[in-house]
């Protein structure tokens, strides 16, 4: 089984508190998006953007897939944090995982000798900063099959 998450909706916003809680009831909401729980069975985890009305930046959804809480305000409480994500689990839901759905993945994503060198160079390590810092993170430069394709321009700040 595979289970693909938007995890950018992982928080309780004005919508479910306003309209999904009063509709299906807090014990069923309660239940929306339970990530940990389907990881638990050892279903295949990917994640993914319903972009345009959510955001193609897979670093907000990893922020918020964590913390389960608003990335624009990260100081709420979370929202069902037993279902929160590990750092681990969405870095392989975005990487080999998202390759393994589409049959690609021995062929790329992740970083073995024979497979294409697609990869991207960012410009801090997500493993040493606070969850709630990750949105914040750019891609500085992004290679596909080994050649660059991309480079960041200079901040003028």
């Amino acid at each position: 089984m595979v289970a693909n998450f938007e995890t950018f909706w992982f928080f309780a916003d004005e919508w479910i508190n306003e309209n999904m809680v009063p509709l299906i009831g807090a014990k069923r909401a309660g239940r929306v998006y339970p990530f940990c729980s389907v990881a638990r069975t050892g279903a295949v985890i990917v994640a993914g953007s319903d972009w345009p009305v959510s955001t193609p930046d897979p670093f907000l959804a990893i922020q918020v897939g964590i913390t389960r809480q608003s990335s624009k305000d990260p100081r709420g409480a979370p929202w069902i944090p037993t279902e929160r994500a590990s750092l681990e689990t969405m870095v392989t839901a975005y990487t080999i995982a998202g390759a393994y759905v589409n049959h690609r993945d021995r062929e790329t994503g992740s970083l073995e000798v024979g497979k294409a060198a697609d990869f991207i160079i960012i410009d801090r390590d997500i493993f040493k900063i606070r969850p709630q810092e990750i949105g914040t993170t750019r891609v500085l430069f992004t290679f596909v099959d080994g050649r660059q394709v991309y480079e960041a321009r200079a901040s003028t700040e």
